[in-house]
């Protein structure tokens, strides 16, 4: 157990790397007695990024406001960083949306899109300005973050889709990057939950009737 950021204490696992340093840090202690490496006042504690407090002043930047080279810029280094690791959208629907996120053709006409995969265009922006620069990090990355956080949110996960296992997955993997532990894993068992709802663990789901649709799951 370590103290979490609060000051909580969290179950850190038998399999993690920080559990990896506590074995080392023990056997360290056992053969040449405590130490700086071993006993210090950090040593309970989990390294993780303090998240902004409420009432603190936070810019508010939206991805519609940035122009066109600055999403493309955040949208290489989103590849950069999610290649071989997760694939959660197609790169021509994912370009078509940061380009035009606000709007979306449907059968009545033009209308915003649903808040899920409003949420999932916001996480990839803030995931790419995560990995940017420190500076776009905390001015764009924890702005878009909070934007979607609040979309996803909005409907409080009563009726998984698609676009929620994609926004849990990206929220997931940003709050990684942030040294979020314990927030990542949550919000990919919520990911995790709601692919399951879907039955995307079944080929049985989707294997007999190709369609768009289909090949999306």
């Amino acid at each position: 157990m370590l103290l979490n950021s609060r000051g909580e204490r969290v179950y850190i696992g038998g399999a993690a790397s920080i559990s990896f340093l506590q074995i080392v840090r023990d056997l360290v202690s056992q053969q040449i007695g405590p130490s700086a490496f071993s006993h210090n006042e950090k040593s309970d504690r989990m390294l993780e990024v303090e998240t902004p407090q409420a009432n603190a002043p936070e810019p508010e930047v939206n991805a519609m406001d940035l122009d066109g080279e600055q999403k493309l810029r955040y949208l290489r280094s989103y590849y950069a960083v999610t290649e071989a690791l997760i694939h959660v959208f197609d790169p021509s629907e994912l370009e078509a949306l940061l380009m035009s996120p606000d709007k979306i053709m449907t059968p009545d006409g033009i209308s915003s899109l649903p808040s899920l995969k409003q949420a999932s265009i916001d996480l990839v922006i803030a995931i790419g300005a995560q990995c940017d620069s420190p500076a776009s990090a905390k001015s764009i990355g924890q702005a878009s973050f909070r934007n979607a956080r609040r979309q996803a949110f909005m409907g409080f996960l009563e009726d998984p889709d698609i676009d929620m296992v994609r926004t849990f997955l990206l929220m997931a993997f940003y709050m990684l990057g942030e040294c979020r532990r314990n927030a990542a894993f949550m919000y990919l068992g919520i990911a995790a939950k709601a692919a399951l709802a879907l039955g995307l663990h079944s080929r049985d789901s989707y294997a007999k009737k190709p369609g768009p649709a289909d090949q999306l799951r």
